[in-house]
């Protein structure tokens, strides 16, 4: 993993983790979310808190959604993993375009393009996923 001014750096789905080899801690989430303190990973995406999980959710049902929280988690991490390179950063890692992203997340979870819709308009509702 690269270092920089002796702080062990690596990217997990976009979010960045940060440990001090000297005190032995991490820091992670880039947007101001996330565990510290060496905390475990849980939540969407991995790592998100769980009041960001709550925003998305709520947000889902104001759109109509009808999935349970967890069913919708369950969903909504995958959509996440398929679509935050491609969307959020341009970056062409797991897919060449957006479509192909999308028809990925609605193969894998099985769900219709509404539902990928609700996924994708809870997201960008909140902060612009794109």
């Amino acid at each position: 993993m690269p270092s920089l001014l002796g702080l062990q750096v690596s990217y997990l789905v976009a979010n960045l983790c940060v440990v001090d080899k000297s005190k032995n801690k991490q820091f992670l989430g880039i947007f101001g979310i996330g565990g510290v303190g060496g905390k475990g990973f849980n939540g969407m995406y991995g790592m998100h808190s769980m009041s960001r999980e709550a925003e998305v959710f709520e947000e889902y049902k104001k759109l109509g959604g009808k999935k349970n929280r967890n069913e919708f988690l369950d969903e909504h991490d995958v959509f996440i993993e398929e679509t935050l390179d491609i969307f959020v950063h341009g970056d062409m890692i797991r897919h060449r375009t957006r479509d192909d992203a999308l028809e990925a997340v609605m193969e894998i979870t099985n769900m219709s393009e509404n539902e990928l819709n609700l996924h994708f308009e809870s997201e960008d509702n909140l902060g612009g996923y794109t």
